[in-house]
């Protein structure tokens, strides 16, 4: 993103390569949430899954941004 905005790279090509990008830290925290959920669950310590949550929720709002910015 930083090589589009200097006019190095291609908009479109960056915008691209970030939204990839940021799918694979969404699926990597959405799959810690899935797992996480389920391992804390069974020993008994769901709140220790806010950080998780934090991340998650995180990701989705830098894709939403990167997607909808002009």
């Amino acid at each position: 993103m930083l090589l589009a905005a200097l006019g190095i790279v291609a908009s479109g090509a960056a915008r691209s390569l970030a939204i990839i990008a940021v799918l694979g830290f969404c699926a990597i925290w959405g799959s810690l949430l899935v797992g996480g959920t389920w391992f804390w669950e069974r020993i008994g310590m769901a709140p220790a899954m806010g950080g998780h949550y934090v991340l998650s929720i995180w990701g989705v709002a830098t894709l939403t941004f990167i997607a909808v910015a002009p």
